[in-house]
């Protein structure tokens, strides 16, 4: 819900370690770590589909491990409605990040049962802002088997391999489609071509970071709209804004 940085004095350190504790903190899980939660009440010949999820002793376990015990501090907020507050902070170099998130339960949960599950959940959709098991959400829901006596999953779950320790925490990209990317490509580096000012020059921008940013255009197309791009932005004396997505 919130994100704030703490003033430091060295962006450039600042960065550099924001990102090196980042790829520690989205690191997958061993799984053994990763629970199953059924998503139906009622089996289907002993099944019901699945969907994963982490405890809250692991989460703050990868924050213990990541960032130290010293290096990380949580403050929970009651809400009206039996929900919880969490504003979890992160120490990188001299600042401190703060991320937060609200977390909520079933009506099964009351009294004091319901505010430590609220607060367990809040503490732990925060530390997904920060990556901790933020790539669960990306793993299909898969049939298991349950014991409807004993209330719990017994089956055994197979995790995909983008989805292990040292996996890249997401799905693959699906292939580039060649010829609608050579279109689109060719689409957007026109427009930047025919930019004559500054907000033509911006939406072509917007076109282009929409277009890379959800797999619609592979390098090479990239490549042909950043050269119309620079051209385009020293045309019309704007500065070059090729660095903030490289």
């Amino acid at each position: 819900m919130t994100e704030s940085v703490s003033p430091i004095g060295s962006t450039a350190i600042f960065h550099a370690e924001a990102v090196a504790l980042a790829k520690k903190l989205r690191d997958p899980f061993p799984p053994h770590l990763v629970r199953w939660l059924p998503k139906a009440k009622v089996s289907d010949q002993g099944r019901r589909p699945c969907v994963p999820y982490v405890e809250f002793a692991t989460v703050v376990d990868r924050l213990d491990q990541v960032v130290g015990v010293g290096g990380w501090q949580s403050r929970i907020e009651v809400l009206n409605d039996g929900s919880a507050l969490c504003e979890l902070k992160l120490r990188i170099g001299a600042g401190w990040i703060a991320k937060s998130d609200v977390g909520s339960v079933g009506a099964k949960e009351d009294g004091a049962s319901r505010v430590k599950a609220a607060a367990s959940d809040a503490l732990k959709r925060a530390a997904a802002k920060f990556g901790v098991g933020a790539y669960l959400v990306h793993v299909p829901r898969q049939w298991l088997d349950y014991d409807d006596q004993r209330k719990r999953v017994i089956g055994v779950a197979h995790l995909p391999a983008w989805a292990m320790p040292g996996g890249e925490g997401h799905p693959p990209a699906p292939p580039v489609d060649a010829k609608l990317a050579t279109s689109i490509g060719n689409a957007i580096a026109a427009a930047f071509q025919k930019a004559t000012d500054a907000t033509s020059f911006s939406v072509a921008r917007l076109a282009y970071l929409q277009a890379w940013g959800g797999g619609r255009i592979g390098s090479p197309q990239r490549a042909v709209i950043l050269g119309s791009r620079s051209q385009a932005a020293s045309r019309l004396s704007l500065n070059d804004p090729h660095a903030e997505e490289e």
